[in-house]
Formats: structure tokens, C-alpha cells, sequence
């Protein structure tokens, strides 16, 4: 019988992944965000599909079945949650370098039309 979170954790990271790489074609993804994203899915891959290693967390948390429920749910929403600002946070940074190279260039265009004018 297949476990629920295991169901949960490879949907989840095969969601991750999937989403990275579609990011990554269509270049609205750095280099950085999609390695970090692509390997945060590929982990949770295999914590989900080999059984020891959730067997092996569990007795490091010492938890009971109930508390690690409710504690996977949470770290489910977490992970989902923190995608997303990463990638709001990784869209902000490239629409401000974009907004900095173009005042960079007014500047430097509007002080050699003051230089050509004293001449």
C-alpha cells in the first residue's frame, strides 16, 4: 500500500522540478534559483520514494504519527510558500538591474549632450 506522503512528496517534487525547468527554458529563472529548486525537488524525490529515510527522520524528531502529520503538512505549505517568494524575490532583482542599466544609460547620455554643448 502506498503511503500518502509519498504520493504528496513525489507530486511535490516532481512539481518543483518541472516548474524550474519550464522557468529555465522561457528565461524568467537565474542559474542559481533553478539549481537550488531543481535540487530541493530532486530530495524531496527520493525522501519520498525510499521509506527508510522518513523512518529515519522520524526517530530523529522522536515524533508520533499524528504530530508528523500535522508537521509534514506544514512543511508542504512551507516549501510551496517559499517558491514563490523566491521567485517574486528573483523577479524584483532582474526588473531592478534592468531599471538601474537604463538610468545608467540616461545618465550617460544626457552628460555627453552637456559636454557637446559647452563646446
Amino acid at each position: 500500500m502506498v503511503d500518502y506522503y509519498t504520493v504528496i512528496g513525489i507530486t511535490l517534487g516532481i512539481f518543483l522540478v518541472a516548474v524550474s525547468l519550464k522557468k529555465l527554458k522561457n528565461q524568467t529563472i537565474s542559474q542559481n534559483t533553478f539549481t537550488l529548486w531543481f535540487i530541493i525537488g530532486i530530495l524531496i524525490i527520493i525522501g519520498s520514494t525510499i521509506p527508510s529515510v522518513i523512518f529515519i527522520l522520524q526517530d530523529i524528531l522522536a515524533t508520533e504519527l499524528t504530530i508528523s502529520a500535522i508537521f509534514g503538512m506544514f512543511i508542504v505549505f512551507l516549501i510551496i510558500m517559499v517558491f514563490l517568494l523566491h521567485q517574486k524575490i528573483d523577479t524584483m532583482n532582474e526588473r531592478i538591474v534592468n531599471l538601474a542599466a537604463r538610468i545608467a544609460v540616461k545618465r550617460f547620455y544626457k552628460s555627453n549632450e552637456e559636454d557637446e554643448n559647452e563646446l
